[in-house]
């Protein structure tokens, strides 16, 4: 299953659903879920038009607009309903295997970033994802690739485990993979062992969804803390790089 949540997305939808449709991926193996919520734009019909024609889809309108909560925190707990369908069994339907669960604006996902994901073969595993670097007056990150994704991934073990607010320490750990082992990777798949990561995308297994249900406040890193206590493993695949809208980062 492929899901998403949008809100007010109507500058980076149609190039998100671009990439989800270029994905390298058998698509009568794939379904497709998204909650919209409160959008005052044409979101929500561009989604719709998009689903019009394929099998298996999953759409649910749900109004976002609780003020005690953060947009990431809204975002998360919307994304929840379809976490739920992703749990239920249905009769004469076969279920889920993973959730391939991206957030709508990102813009650039490699065509085999699924099929790459799927056949590493973890619980729980996020490629890399770096700023736009579209040549824009207002786009302070059009010089220099830069890390995204700052709050969300989160390193488990090496020289800077935990949450830093440093775009840099991520390419460190990238360029070091195999030579620092304090960071203890796995070096056969390239993986860096995880506290956390984002939804920019992130590739998890059913049975992830089964035992752990999160409704607070940290989104997917507090998702991921929790699933690591229930014995889940969180990586990093740094060899795929994804590209985050940088007029979204602009309002954050």
């Amino acid at each position: 299953m492929i899901g998403f949540v949008a809100r007010n997305a109507e500058k980076t939808i149609p190039r998100f659903l671009e990439q989800i449709d270029n994905l390298d991926y058998p698509k009568d193996r794939l379904r497709y879920a998204c909650v919209e919520g409160g959008s005052t734009d044409k979101t929500r019909e561009i989604i719709l038009d998009w689903m019009k024609p394929k099998k298996n889809t999953f759409f649910i309108q749900h109004d976002m607009d609780d003020d005690k909560m953060s947009h990431r925190e809204r975002m998360f707990c919307s994304s929840n309903l379809w976490r739920h369908y992703v749990k239920t069994r249905f009769k004469g339907v076969e279920p889920v295997d993973y959730v391939f669960q991206c957030d709508a604006d990102v813009t650039g996902i490699p065509s085999e970033t699924l099929k790459t994901l799927i056949n590493i073969d973890v619980d729980i595993v996020a490629p890399y994802i770096y700023v736009d670097q579209e040549k824009h007056p207002r786009n302070r990150w059009g010089t220099t690739k830069t890390f995204s994704d700052i709050w969300g991934y989160r390193h488990l073990y090496g020289p800077y485990p935990g949450l830093q607010f440093n775009p840099w320490i991520h390419e460190y750990y990238k360029r070091n993979l195999v030579r620092d082992k304090s960071i203890r990777a796995d070096t056969e798949k390239r993986l860096l062992p995880m506290q956390s990561v984002g939804a920019n995308p992130i590739l998890v297994k059913r049975e992830v969804y089964e035992k752990v249900w999160y409704t607070d406040c940290k989104a997917t890193p507090g998702w991921c803390d929790l699933a690591r206590t229930y014995g889940f493993k969180v990586w990093a695949y740094p060899d795929i790089e994804c590209i985050h809208d940088w007029e979204v980062l602009l309002d954050r």
